[in-house]
């Protein structure tokens, strides 16, 4: 018996070793702790909350596959400098909205550029001469601005008389598709454009000039900063409303589509931002994974008006749930 007890603690005593030897030496399994991989979001602008759908879909695919996504505005820097300067901070891999003047070089960190249709954001020329070896991501989600503009015209064209002015508000002629969406508006009405460039000191002035002269108009506008600056401008006094028979923008926001319920605005040309920004996670992911290819991505584009507003599958897209 007492030979048995000893037996039994001599085995005890080797298992305690054993797993001691065992756990200094990592021959336990662990658990792998999953890679977090550090994604940045370059916008076009300075004002992030007007992407609040794109940043939605882009957040809900980044809990999805473990990414940290680093939101960036432009500041005093240009697209290509914060590109080659994230890839230089170590970002595994970047997501940009394009703006017109964007050359992209080399560049090692997979890229998805979010850009106009018609424009190639790719140095193809130093592209084409670098080391075959090196792995060169050319992705894109292309938007159809020629095609927005068109739609939001045949809208237009249903209410206009043929002789008043057309205003076009801009903000930026740089930004993507408001060059080819002002040249649309100049070959349809060349006689009867105003463009006006500038922020909502200058638009002010414009719609000032518009009322004391005892006008009416119609108005585009190409961007979600000057659709912003016009209906607070209009919403400050029923008299500016007064001498606009009609107001037709590009892009939506929560803020845009509340005044598209209320008459402010008549029509406007916008997109599923939710399903490009998480579009634009996935496409970056297979780059990053290399577990399958994805080919660019053409958006669709759609108008909405006050009635087409009361479409559950249009309410899903515009106001998607976080």
């Amino acid at each position: 018996m007492k030979t048995d007890k000893i037996y039994i603690w001599i085995v005890w005593f080797i298992s305690i070793l054993l797993l001691f030897v065992i756990s200094q030496t990592n021959l336990i399994l662990k658990e792998e702790t999953p890679r977090v991989y550090q994604v940045s979001l370059i916008l076009d602008g300075e004002d992030e909350s007007k992407y609040a759908n794109l940043k939605k879909g882009v957040d809900a695919a980044a809990k999805k596959y473990n990414i940290d996504i680093n939101l960036i505005t432009l500041n005093n820097m240009s697209q290509k400098e914060l590109i080659e300067s994230e890839e230089e901070n170590g970002a595994d891999g970047i997501i940009v909205l394009a703006k017109n003047d964007l050359k992209i070089n080399l560049i090692k960190s997979p890229v998805v550029v979010l850009k106009s249709k018609d424009t190639d954001v790719f140095d193809t020329a130093k592209i084409g001469s670098a080391n075959p070896s090196i792995n060169i991501s050319k992705r894109t989600i292309n938007i159809d601005y020629t095609d927005m503009i068109e739609r939001l015209y045949t809208a237009f064209e249903e209410k206009y008389d043929g002789s008043s002015p057309v205003y076009v508000f801009v903000n930026d002629l740089n930004l993507a598709g408001v060059a080819k969406e002002t040249d649309f508006l100049k070959s349809k009405q060349s006689s009867n454009i105003i463009l006006v460039e500038g922020d909502e000191k200058e638009f002010r002035t414009a719609i000032e000039d518009l009322v004391h002269s005892k006008k009416s108009a119609f108005i585009f506008s190409l961007d979600k900063i000057s659709t912003d600056n016009i209906c607070k401008i209009l919403g400050g006094s029923s008299v500016y409303k007064e001498h606009i028979h009609g107001f037709y923008c590009i892009g939506a926001t929560t803020f845009f589509l509340n005044k598209l319920n209320d008459g402010t605005i008549d029509a406007i040309a916008t997109l599923n931002e939710y399903d490009e920004g998480y579009s634009a996670v996935e496409m970056l992911m297979a780059d990053l994974k290399k577990t399958n290819y994805m080919s660019n991505i053409d958006m669709e584009n759609m108008l909405v008006d006050k009635e087409s507003l009361e479409n559950e599958d249009i309410k899903k897209v515009l106001f998607p749930i976080d």
